[in-house]
């Protein structure tokens, strides 16, 4: 009974220190869905930016100028993108954790109760046969 009541405790720990990871990586997850919609509207901006940017190819060529910046613009927002897309991978990867994460929680906790069932059982039938040493 001791040996099961030893190891009822040390799932129980298992258990906490698994939710402690798991709120880690949920303000962690919540941080990177955060940077991705920042990332989701800069993209918007460059997809703004290309229509602008093809517009001003028909024109002119006194708009040369407003082009050649513009061109800078779209650099600089193609640069953000791949931002964007190297922050939506990791939110993947961190997505990926936490639902393996959240499965070994959900075994372990199955695990506690069944540990947890037997430790009554055995206090149960403890109780049933008094130590008549005593």
């Amino acid at each position: 009974m001791t040996l099961l009541a030893g190891l009822a405790l040390q799932k129980a720990t298992q258990y906490l220190q698994l939710l402690q990871t798991l709120a880690h990586l949920n303000v962690q997850l919540a941080q990177t869905g955060a940077q991705l919609a920042q990332m989701t509207l800069i993209a918007g901006l460059v997809l703004q930016k290309a229509t602008q940017y093809l517009q001003l190819l028909q024109t002119p060529a006194q708009l040369n100028a407003q082009l050649a910046q513009m061109a800078a613009q779209l650099a600089q927002m193609t640069l953000l993108a791949g931002l964007a897309l190297q922050k939506a991978m990791q939110y993947l990867q961190l997505h990926q954790t936490l639902a393996r994460l959240n499965a070994q929680l959900a075994q372990m906790a199955a695990q506690l109760a069944l540990m947890t069932l037997l430790a009554g059982l055995a206090l149960q039938k403890a109780m049933q046969y008094p130590d008549t040493n005593v």
